[in-house]
């Protein structure tokens, strides 16, 4: 059974679609791995995924395809703002988004609207590149 890597299914993203089909396409993959692998193991155990783990030639198949799930899960919307602005080269680094979110939340207050640019370590970010990480903090009210 094929699993492409993170990479691969990186490589093939170049429109917020596509990271849609992608996300979507690594969730039926680890589904389907996981019932080829618990089709396989004895009657007994296949009432629990965790007994999966008693049988590492088929952990390991369903193991890479949930990894890369979940890869793609949790760069979602790092990968969506960056297709936004244009750019797929890397992802926002976490230290940057921490710094955005903290200079949209001032500007946010003292000017009653988010910036339109933040500049992070001599990376300027334009807005639609961030909006996804601040687009709660105009509705999040502070006492």
């Amino acid at each position: 059974m094929k699993i492409d890597t993170y990479q691969e299914r990186r490589a093939r993203i170049k429109t917020i679609p596509d990271l849609h089909n992608e996300v979507a396409d690594a969730k039926r993959t680890s589904m389907k791995v996981r019932l080829h692998a618990k089709s396989r193991i004895p009657l007994e155990h296949r009432h629990s995924t965790a007994l999966l783990k008693m049988y590492p030639e088929l952990s390991a198949l369903y193991t890479k395809a949930k990894a890369v799930e979940q890869k793609l899960q949790i760069n979602f919307l790092r990968i969506k703002a960056n297709l936004r602005e244009g750019d797929i080269s890397d992802p926002i680094p976490k230290n940057a988004i921490c710094h955005i979110r903290r200079k949209a939340r001032s500007y946010f207050h003292v000017l009653g609207k988010l910036p339109s640019a933040v500049t992070f370590e001599g990376c300027e970010y334009k807005s639609n590149s961030f909006m996804a990480f601040v687009s709660d903090i105009s509705t999040t009210s502070y006492q």
